[in-house]
């Protein structure tokens, strides 16, 4: 379990690893992932997983449209599996039941946790195509793998009634409608903002890239800790965030990334914007 393994580059437009522009780059983000596999050969390679919508590590990135379709080409080409991590974009997050439905791609598994249950009990799964269940149904048909707590009962009653809530109150076409709405406005009123280098995302899932120079794109110093003194700044105007860093060059760089509940209105999004506004202007007085 502690064997390194290969890795592709992501797709992050703005701080592109290839030094090429998007849409002339022709996908070479994507077409990596063929480079890689005849590295290693395909033989040695199980399965390709990457988050639809990237989260945590680079907060909201959302992938050029081609990018998907490419990959599952790629992983029918040489007979790997392409599993959606959709732990954190899932479950109506990005505006779609999952996050791979905007680009019309089929993962052969998906795995799932975090929205599934809305936090309110720990629940997490796996969705995995009919082509892989006959594999174990034609052979011993059994599938021994799990945990101490695995099918815990209260946990998938609280999984059920979310569901059954969301598609009661049509909160995935909510997140599209209100998210579309929320990231306008965040481009309108904090695009300006020095300290502002990029707003990207998805859905109720977005994030704000922060920079030293906007022009440059340099990012501030790790040691500086920004990503958390910003959100600290937010936090005391009654906003949260998930800050993150690193992300630049794998020690610089900061951001953070701002997920509403799904059911969130247009006026508590203004309200959201609003209060980033003036927490990133009092931030670019204590950075600048």
């Amino acid at each position: 379990m502690l064997k390194e393994f290969p890795h592709i580059s992501t797709h992050y437009c703005y701080r592109c690893y290839f030094k090429l522009e998007y849409p002339n780059c022709g996908l070479r983000c994507a077409y990596e992932l063929e480079d890689v596999i005849k590295r290693e050969g395909s033989k040695y390679i199980a399965a390709f997983i990457a988050e639809p919508v990237v989260g945590a590590t680079v907060g909201a990135l959302v992938p050029p449209p081609e990018y998907w379709p490419i990959v599952r080409e790629i992983c029918d080409k040489y007979d790997i599996l392409l599993i959606a991590d959709e732990v954190m974009c899932g479950f109506g997050r990005t505006g779609k039941n999952f996050a791979v439905d905007h680009w019309g791609v089929v993962p052969d598994m998906i795995v799932l946790g975090k929205g599934m249950a809305a936090g309110y009990s720990p629940l997490a799964g796996v969705i995995a195509s009919e082509r892989i269940v006959d594999v174990l149904k034609k052979g011993s048909g059994q599938f021994i793998h799990g945990h101490t707590y695995g099918g815990n009962p209260l946990s998938c009653a609280i999984g059920v009634a979310v569901i059954k809530y969301m598609l009661k109150h049509n909160l995935i076409q909510n997140a599209h409608e209100v998210g579309e709405y929320l990231g306008r406005a965040m481009r309108v009123e904090l695009e300006d903002i020095p300290i502002v280098g990029e707003i990207r995302g998805i859905g109720m899932m977005w994030g704000i890239e922060i920079v030293k120079d906007r022009r440059t794109r340099e990012p501030f110093l790790r040691k500086q800790n920004v990503a958390s003194k910003v959100a600290k700044v937010l936090m005391e105007r009654g906003v949260l965030v998930y800050p993150g860093s690193g992300a630049a060059d794998g020690v610089n760089g900061d951001h953070f990334m701002v997920a509403p509940p799904l059911t969130l209105k247009k006026e508590e999004a203004d309200e959201i914007v609003s209060l980033l506004k003036k927490g990133l202007e009092e931030s670019v007085k204590i950075l600048l």
